[in-house]
């Protein structure tokens, strides 16, 4: 129904075996990882000779997974539970309609990582990422089908 991406600062072999061992790895188009930002970052160096760091808070691997699952004008959503998942999201708002979602699940003070998040500019926080069923539910009846 809503084209899913995984775009993560990890190893593609710990992606993929995370979600292999959920079961779900089929359920994401494609997906984004450390090896592809180090991949770029080797590119940019040899054609301006200036290093730069693709990694978070860097928006390279969100806009990388949305560029190949989206259409350009289609909106974006990306869910993380690091302040720099979230300074990343907001990043890609420069060139794509991303909305940012904190997620607390895995936050041992929920509250002060709430307050983080809102800092930061998060534009929803979520306490677990079961929640995203409910909001993909409301969402998807207004997607372009």
């Amino acid at each position: 129904l809503i084209p899913l991406g995984i775009a993560t600062g990890r190893p593609r072999n710990q992606a993929e075996y995370a979600l292999d061992a959920a079961h779900i790895r089929d359920l994401f188009r494609v997906i984004v990882t450390h090896e592809d930002s180090v991949n770029a970052e080797q590119k940019h160096f040899a054609e301006t000779g200036q290093r730069v760091s693709f990694g978070k808070p860097h928006p390279f691997t969100l806009r990388q997974a949305a560029r190949q699952i989206a259409p350009a004008h289609a909106r974006c959503a990306y869910v993380g539970d690091t302040l720099d998942d979230m300074r990343a999201a907001n990043a890609a708002k420069s060139e794509m309609d991303f909305v940012s979602i904190g997620c607390l699940a895995p936050a041992e003070d929920k509250a002060m990582m709430r307050a983080e998040f809102e800092r930061v500019g998060a534009d929803v926080v979520i306490e677990s990422p079961n929640e995203l069923v409910e909001i993909i539910k409301q969402k998807a009846s207004s997607y372009p089908r």
